[in-house]
């Protein structure tokens, strides 16, 4: 008979440290999707299913902006360009599956249409950008004279390795 309590206790004290971690895992996992620290809702707007990059800053001033896939596909995000564009190269970037993406950028605008990579098609299904991206920019960045321009910086990463990333490229947050 002390055996059989000793067992259920135990069984019972291993379904206690389960729940009892659950939160933690889960609040560690909604952690992951939460703007970096620094970075505000700002300089973006959705519209019309697209993601339109407007910087705060005047053309020429260099913007950050952290980006975070929030589905379970890898997501296209390609380039929009109007006409007078054709001198410039396309700035277009998959981000992983429930990954972060930097875009170092120095345009006063620039607009994207989202696409989830599905294999069957080359480019994707079209998608909702406001459903499939989170985006914020990094504040009061600076940049040395080495990473001037349109690129991404971070392709795909954790929060805390797109923010190492960043700092091991030489941007510094002022």
């Amino acid at each position: 008979m002390k055996q059989l309590a000793k067992f259920y206790r135990s069984k019972g004290l291993i379904l206690l440290l389960v729940l009892a971690a659950s939160p933690a895992v889960f609040s560690a996992m909604e952690a992951e999707d939460k703007n970096p620290l620094g970075c505000r809702d700002l300089g973006y707007e959705y519209h019309l299913k697209t993601l339109n990059l407007v910087p705060p800053e005047p053309e020429g001033v260099p913007s950050l902006y952290f980006m975070f896939n929030q589905t379970s596909k890898p997501v296209l995000l390609s380039q929009m360009r109007s006409k007078n564009d054709t001198d410039e190269m396309s700035i277009n970037h998959i981000i992983p599956a429930r990954q972060w993406a930097v875009l170092a950028m120095d345009h006063q605008h620039v607009k994207y249409v989202c696409s989830a990579i599905d294999g069957k098609t080359p480019y994707g299904q079209i998608v909702d950008c406001a459903q499939a991206v989170k985006v914020c920019d990094f504040a009061r960045v600076k940049y040395g004279l080495n990473n001037r321009g349109n690129f991404w910086m971070v392709s795909g990463n954790s929060k805390n390795g797109a923010l190492r990333e960043v700092t091991y490229y030489g941007v510094i947050a002022r």
